[in-house]
């Protein structure tokens, strides 16, 4: 595996056969033997869509990219419907998650 601009092989961390894939990412990343104590930190915030601009974002994920043009049209149109029959918007409610650790040093 190269890094972005080709310069040097990056090894991707080697996560344990015996942890669960459900198990929280701060735990995968402590067990991996490579960093310190991992910290894990929420941000939560809200965005609020009129139906237009929301339609405008359902148009940018891949699986609705790679529907034939008449069904996504019928799909984002049916959001744009459904969002107009609520009062004109919505809210969305996000949490994004920062994981910070210190490489442990070699030996």
């Amino acid at each position: 595996m190269r890094d972005r601009k080709g310069d040097r092989a990056v090894r991707p961390a080697r996560v344990p056969d015996d942890l669960p894939p459900e198990a929280p990412l701060e735990d995968r990343i402590d067990d991996t033997g490579r960093f310190e104590t991992v910290v894990m930190t929420r941000y939560r915030w809200q965005a609020v869509y009129t139906a237009a601009a929301y339609v405008g974002l359902m148009e940018t994920p891949s699986p609705h990219r790679l529907l034939p043009p008449d069904r996504r049209a019928a799909l984002l149109a049916a959001i744009h419907h459904a969002i107009t029959d609520l009062g004109g918007s919505i809210t969305m409610d996000y949490v994004a998650r920062l994981h910070l650790a210190r490489r442990r040093g070699p030996g």
